[in-house]
């Protein structure tokens, strides 16, 4: 895929199906239509989908995230960039208008769970600040646990110092 300048924007519910195309391309166990659609409609929800726009004139939604918002925190629950748009500042730029929504939420941290054999994303977090505070064992479907990781924020300042 070249590479093309990203916009990132709150997710709408007629993403949807471009939201689970990403989410089937990139993942061998996908979430299914009914979890979206109930966080489609969950309070504690936010998304954003990351755009691509293309010679066509066409944008085509190759990255999104999905996280809720509970009191001071912001939960991340997926992030998920299509594969032909790997490596090309998409993750990144969903990640900094999220860290943008928290500071709005004044969210005080945000957590998440990864997979321990994900490399390339327990990399791309540790490149983003986030450290590991815990496992949650058998945590995903086929029993692998999941590491929890945390990124201390500030209202004003962005990042907190521990």
């Amino acid at each position: 895929m070249k590479e093309r300048s990203i916009h990132v924007r709150a997710w709408r519910r007629e993403d949807l199906p471009r939201v689970e195309a990403v989410e089937r391309a990139g993942f061998s166990d996908p979430w299914p239509t009914e979890l979206f659609e109930q966080e489609m409609s969950n309070e504690l929800a936010r998304g954003l989908v990351a755009e691509q726009a293309q010679s066509s004139g066409v944008s085509l939604v190759v990255g999104f995230a999905l996280w809720w918002v509970v009191c001071d925190e912001i939960h991340l629950l997926v992030l998920a960039v299509h594969p032909d748009a790997r490596r090309h500042g998409v993750a990144r730029a969903l990640m900094a208008q999220l860290e943008e929504q928290a500071v709005v939420e004044s969210a005080r941290e945000i957590l998440l769970e990864v997979r321990p054999s994900n490399l390339v994303a327990r990399e791309f977090y540790r490149s983003l600040g986030f450290a590991e505070v815990g496992r949650r064992r058998r945590y995903y479907g086929d029993a692998e646990d999941a590491l929890l990781l945390r990124r201390a924020l500030s209202a004003e300042h962005g990042l907190e110092e521990e």
